[in-house]
């Protein structure tokens, strides 16, 4: 490598040792939404998806006057509403969670990422006493990330991907397809005929069922609600990178595929909890490399309904 090879290696590795550093200062209350969204235990579910979706959130505090009464996400609708004529007399309490933990403000990052990974929750309420001052969602984290890491490691998405991903037909009904999503309690269910990706199905498109069509969610195929193009990118991809991609693109998760064929997933939760609490990992990883002042993802599409991005 050479003495100046050596030298700019050294201050690579300089310069990522800060900004780790810079990620393990880094508080809730730095990087959480102040302005917080609630609804109430009385309040019917269609009006709260309709509420959700004209926010464009992903989850809604629920507020019993000043007391924090419990938290609405998009996998409570996906997990305990039912499909039929009930669902117009359902209220929040019916199917929100109750007895939410919070977190103070001045809980650094890593820290609350490791909590959450531990709950298994995507988003975490932070409270000064008794009092709800912010919400911090994955998607908070992840902006935070990409702000801070202007030098990464070469770790391919690869490493953290889940190869086993939940797919179905487009003739699948729908009450079959949220089954299945249900059952192994994911938020995302591809859809593929011979092999070839058709579409994508998410906790998000039952919310906007409700705002669609006031809580009527026919019993259909799939097909009918599935969304046609499916955002994807392919195997190798850094993890930094992905995050960015994620970010730009407002997505929550990231299929991955391999001359054409589709072979694993990564979701934003996966991202961030191997940044924030693989610290030490991300330290020692010898190739380094910067991130250009602009990004730029190219994309084409593979098939019909497959929309590759790729970074450079």
């Amino acid at each position: 490598m050479g003495l100046f090879g050596n030298f700019i290696k050294k201050r690579q590795h300089a310069a990522l040792k800060k900004q780790i550093e810079q990620l393990r200062q880094t508080t809730v209350a730095e990087i959480m939404t102040t302005f917080v969204v609630t609804g109430r235990p009385d309040d019917t579910i269609i009006q709260t998806a309709t509420k959700m979706i004209a926010e464009d959130i992903s989850c809604l505090i629920v507020m019993d006057g000043e007391k924090l009464a419990g938290i609405l996400s998009e996998r409570d609708f996906l997990n305990k509403v039912p499909l039929d004529k009930k669902v117009f007399n359902m209220k929040v309490k019916q199917i929100m969670t109750p007895n939410v933990v919070t977190m103070p403000p001045e809980t650094s990052l890593p820290e609350a990422v490791t909590l959450m990974k531990k709950r298994n929750f995507r988003r975490m309420v932070i409270a000064d006493g008794e009092q709800v001052v912010g919400i911090m969602t994955q998607t908070d984290v992840s902006r935070k990330i990409a702000e801070i890491f202007t030098m990464y490691p070469a770790i391919p998405i690869d490493d953290i991907m889940t190869s086993k991903v939940l797919t179905t037909s487009p003739k699948e009904s729908f009450p079959k397809a949220r089954g299945k999503m249900q059952k192994i309690n994911v938020g995302s269910i591809i859809i593929e005929e011979k092999g070839e990706i058709r579409g994508i199905f998410t906790e998000y498109d039952v919310v906007m069922q409700f705002y669609d069509q006031q809580g009527k969610l026919h019993i259909k195929d799939v097909s009918e609600f599935m969304r046609k193009s499916v955002k994807v990118t392919e195997k190798g991809m850094d993890i930094f990178v992905a995050n960015r991609l994620l970010l730009e693109k407002k997505m929550h998760r990231l299929p991955i595929t391999q001359e054409g064929k589709l072979i694993g997933i990564v979701t934003q939760t996966d991202v961030i909890r191997f940044i924030c609490c693989e610290l030490d990992k991300i330290l020692a990883c010898e190739e380094l490399k910067k991130f250009p002042s602009k990004l730029k993802f190219k994309s084409e599409f593979k098939g019909e309904h497959a929309k590759v991005y790729t970074f450079g």
